[in-house]
């Protein structure tokens, strides 16, 4: 159980993450870590934020989907649907195994490697 500010602060975080290239999962993950919550709780209460997100998200999505003059094969959507879905449980689990192992440095690492090689790729 987290106090009315700190959930504040994390609701801020994670409005901060609105520019691009900021992850708003990793905000809140730290922001949750540096509050003085355990990384397993923090991990746990970023996923749970961020589920009104995706829903508003997908809804949106699904608007402009039915709004556009032409429509794409659904089969290909879903497809892509399952497989984002699919890979991103994937991904939690092994960010999860990190977090359980307080190996969050390593992570850390990996990300900006990333998007070092995602920067000078896209520039």
């Amino acid at each position: 159980q987290i106090s009315f500010f700190s959930a504040i602060l994390l609701g801020v975080l994670q409005g901060i993450a609105i520019f691009p290239g900021i992850s708003r999962s990793g905000m809140v993950l730290v922001g949750g870590v540096l509050i003085g919550m355990k990384e397993e709780e923090s991990f746990k209460y970023t996923f749970l934020l961020a589920i009104p997100s995706i829903i508003i998200a997908a809804l949106y999505k699904f608007y402009e989907y039915i709004k556009a003059p032409v429509h794409l094969p659904s089969s290909p959507l879903f497809l892509g649907f399952l497989s984002s879905f699919i890979f991103g449980l994937i991904s939690l689990y092994i960010l999860l195994k990190f977090v359980k192992k307080r190996e969050m440095l390593v992570f850390s690492v990996y990300l900006f490697v990333v998007s070092l090689l995602t920067f000078f790729v896209l520039k």
